[in-house]
């Protein structure tokens, strides 16, 4: 683990990580499947941009840092 840690990966940072990996999985997994059942994968494209706002969102709100520095 002081590898990990050496970069600054700390199991709570991992775990959000994971958290946000989670979330974006499961949204496009979920619009994929509309999609398909729609014939049309362009509803992926309009949420693939938004993705990786919402991704720092929720691992900035995981954190529980109030400020965008951090510690």
């Amino acid at each position: 683990m002081n590898t990990l840690s050496s970069y600054g990966l700390t199991p709570d940072t991992l775990s959000i990580l994971g958290y946000a990996f989670l979330l974006h999985f499961i949204v496009m997994l979920t619009l994929w499947a509309i999609g398909r059942g729609h014939k049309n994968d362009s509803v992926l494209d309009i949420y693939w941009g938004f993705s990786f706002v919402i991704a720092v969102w929720v691992a900035y709100l995981l954190s529980g840092d109030v400020s965008a520095r951090g510690k």
